[in-house]
């Protein structure tokens, strides 16, 4: 699968792939959450139909970002340890 970036610059690059990254993790935390409430295996779900769902449901929430920030969605987002190199922590 390619991947085309649209930033002309090498910052604008790294930004789409920083936000590339952030969307695939989210992607897969949303298959996790919907595998432990069906308890399933989360490598039965599958990342492309998962993928299609999120994108359906984008309709439904643009535009409500600031009216829907402080819903319950949003709340089960916790702070999360991120590690830098291999095994160091931030």
């Amino acid at each position: 699968m390619d991947t085309t970036f649209r930033g002309l610059s090498a910052p604008r690059v790294e930004q789409e792939l920083w936000a590339t990254l952030a969307l695939y993790n989210l992607v897969r935390r949303l298959m996790a959450d919907a595998a432990e409430v069906h308890h399933l295996d989360p490598r039965q779900i599958s990342f492309v139909d998962s993928l299609e769902v999120v994108r359906m449901a984008l309709p439904a929430v643009q535009g409500c970002a600031s009216a829907c920030y402080n819903s319950r969605p949003f709340n089960d987002f916790r702070p999360h340890r991120i590690t830098t190199g291999l095994g160091a922590r931030a």
